[in-house]
């Protein structure tokens, strides 16, 4: 009878889950400690974040970056939590995960080049943008990743663009709906453009967005990314598994339905076709490249998807950020008119070769990928144990240990703006100011508008010669660009206003933000957050 009421007592419900507590913490604790010994043996700890209450800072940090991809104020949060730390490089705890948020330039010349091998996409990353981007370019590492990259590089030579033919057609369009009324949405017409050139360039037919009154395609790649970088905030505390997807899935059956039009084209293509075709290589595209490696309508959709991702947005939002910019500054306009006349004329079409004799025209595109980087923030994760040189130790230049799996955050944004760039240079880093690479050059791995090392984009000159020859076009048939400030968004930030943090420093995205009144979405590439218009004069 005792024997009974003392096992029954064990083994009541109110003991069993005090069992299952205390082996919890005792689990967690003996991790910690574990990870502590081994990220100590490596290098030692980055200085640790202060923002939000002293427990549960982690959680704080999620939800303030899920409130700043609402209110387009994420670019702040990084800046706030690097000066909360006092460093360039600051840690965070999620539970049992550490991720490390950094914008120092050695920090991110080891992941990207120098300790390549050790620092990559990771399993993680893999596994939450599985539904969206696949196994493709932008999700996978090692020899998965270089087959991709492999299977893309051809198709970016010299000789399959520098006719600039692939542009004509579609500028052509572009000009008719950029006076077709008063006021027009640049961005719109931007990311239209984009997706018509890509898809014809690299899958050998354009899908005329812009010849649509409204694209679904548009709204649903928007809204994929959106909720994908919800979900990669949400990943970090495993929280994403219990994210809601039915409007994700939504736009993902718009996607893929656009998509597998692609897909049923490269599997039609027969072996004599493919033959005779890879014998052309202005006619031997990309969607020629994938029909005659693989026939899995899997791997085929990965792959379209992810030229779609990185053709379409990153230019488009280039080229809204430049003429909002233009339509600031009246004499860029007048200095970029008068080269594009020299060069080119009034009328003629550039050649490839007056675009790269161009000097003022590329400086203004560099300084556009300057001031707003289409990929202002980035990540990776460590693939074995290993260190990052910058941030350890009471100075913060020694090595921080960094354990496989541990995430690291990059931002580009925080990196290009850093007052300490400029010290050879008299002209503010928050100026727009084209003429600055005149003199100024950034130093090596301070300036990442396409990323760097071995995953650098594989279609930056590509980019660079589409936004040349859309400038260009543009600005011979238009003389004046004029803003509409009804359509802007008044901004939440007065003149002479700031946000300091704690150590006395001013946010430098706030400041960009306030003087130049335009507030920065930051989903996956950055975009104007708010919508403007603008009427495009003739001469």
């Amino acid at each position: 009878m005792f024997l009974k009421t003392v096992l029954s007592a064990i083994l009541s419900p109110s003991t069993i889950l005090l069992i299952v507590f205390i082996a919890t913490i005792g689990y967690y604790q003996v991790n910690k400690y574990i990870e502590r010994r081994k990220i100590i043996s490596l290098g030692g700890y980055a200085a640790q974040h202060t923002l939000g209450p002293p427990i549960g800072r982690g959680f704080y940090i999620v939800w303030r970056a899920l409130r700043g991809l609402a209110t387009y104020s994420l670019l702040e949060l990084h800046e706030e939590c690097l000066a909360s730390a006092g460093s360039y490089t600051a840690e965070v705890t999620l539970g049992l995960n550490r991720l490390i948020w950094t914008s120092d330039a050695e920090n991110i010349k080891a992941m990207l080049a120098t300790q390549f091998d050790e620092f990559g996409k990771g399993e993680e990353f893999s596994r939450t943008w599985k539904d969206f981007l696949g196994r493709s370019i932008f999700s996978t590492d090692g020899a998965e990743w270089k087959h991709s990259r492999a299977l893309l590089r051809p198709q970016f030579i010299k000789d399959r663009f520098s006719d600039l033919e692939i542009f004509e057609h579609h500028v052509v369009i572009l000009l008719e709906k950029l006076e077709e009324k008063e006021f027009v949405d640049p961005t719109d017409l931007f990311l239209r453009f984009t997706l018509d050139t890509v898809t014809e360039f690299l899958l050998g037919q354009s899908v005329h967005s812009m010849e649509e009154e409204q694209s679904s395609f548009a709204g649903a790649f928007a809204a994929i990314q959106y909720i994908q970088l919800q979900l990669l905030m949400l990943s970090a505390s495993k929280l994403d598994r219990f994210y809601p997807r039915r409007t994700y899935n939504k736009h993902l059956k718009t996607l893929n339905d656009l998509v597998n039009t692609y897909v049923n084209v490269a599997l039609a293509i027969d072996a004599e076709e493919l033959e005779k075709l890879a014998a052309n290589e202005q006619k031997y595209d990309f969607l020629h490249a994938l029909g005659a490696e693989n026939q899995d309508p899997v791997f085929l959709r990965d792959q379209i998807v992810a030229v779609l991702f990185a053709g379409r947005d990153t230019t488009a939002a280039i080229l809204a950020f430049l003429f909002y910019e233009l339509g600031r500054q009246p004499a860029i306009v007048a200095a970029l008119r008068q080269e594009i006349l020299d060069v080119v004329g009034t009328t003629d079409k550039p050649t490839f070769e007056q675009l790269k004799s161009m000097k003022y025209l590329p400086n203004t595109l560099s300084e556009t990928l300057r001031f707003y980087p289409s990929v202002p923030r980035n990540e990776r994760t460590a693939l074995v144990d290993t260190t990052l040189p910058r941030g350890g130790g009471p100075d913060g230049q020694s090595p921080i240990g960094v354990p496989k799996g541990t995430n690291i955050h990059y931002s580009a944004y925080s990196l290009h703006l850093q007052p300490e760039h400029y010290a050879d240079s008299d002209i503010d880093p928050l100026l727009f100011e084209p003429d600055r690479w005149k003199t100024w050059h950034p130093k090596p791995w301070t300036y990442l508008p396409f990323n760097g090392g071995p995953r650098i984009c594989v279609g930056q000159q590509w980019a660079l010669m589409e936004m040349s020859y859309t400038v260009v076009r543009i600005l011979q048939r238009f003389e004046r660009l004029e803003l509409d400030s009804t359509t802007l968004v008044p901004s939440r930030r007065q003149e002479g206003e700031k946000l300091l943090f704690k150590d006395g420093k001013e946010s430098l995205a706030w400041r960009m933000s306030r003087d130049h009144g335009l507030r920065l979405k930051t989903d996956i590439i950055l975009t104007p957050g708010d919508a403007y218009k603008m009427s495009f004069i003739r001469t």
